[in-house]
């Protein structure tokens, strides 16, 4: 009897000590990853900071740095009339040649520019309107 006690004795202590150590390793292990997720992940907000007036810039400011880096920029066409599909890659050839990068282009519609084409892509804009021409005309015959 007296050896079984030993016995027990002993492997009490180890079991212990291990019960302890998952304790405190499952404890850090649920803490670490809610601390890795917000501090290096820079795709993922931290929900306290939802909503909050800089998300949008932020957000876009990523998506720029993201296409800049992907060689790709994205370009808004406004025009008269609707696009077909020719012209809008005529369009996507001339601007991939102009600014060394692939393009992507989003069309839209507006009546009020007469005729041609407003281009935006990036800090670059292209007015090629007639309600653009129009305006300068105005602006340089009165002064």
């Amino acid at each position: 009897m007296h050896k079984i006690y030993i016995t027990l004795k002993y492997s009490f202590i180890p079991c212990l000590l291990l019960l302890l150590g998952l304790a405190t390793t499952a404890v850090y292990g649920q803490k670490e990853p809610q601390y890795t997720q917000y501090m290096y992940n820079i795709g993922s907000f931290n929900p306290a900071y939802v909503g909050t007036v800089e998300t949008p810039e932020i957000a876009a400011l990523y998506n720029e740095l993201r296409a800049r880096a992907e060689g790709t920029i994205d370009a808004s066409v406004i025009s008269a009339f609707a696009l077909d599909d020719a012209q809008v890659n005529k369009l996507a050839k001339m601007l991939k040649k102009e600014l060394n990068r692939d393009v992507n282009i989003e069309s839209t519609v507006d009546p009020s520019i007469i005729g041609g084409v407003i281009i935006r892509a990036g800090d670059t804009v292209i007015d090629g309107s007639v309600a653009g021409r129009l305006q300068n005309l105005t602006s340089y015959l009165t002064r």
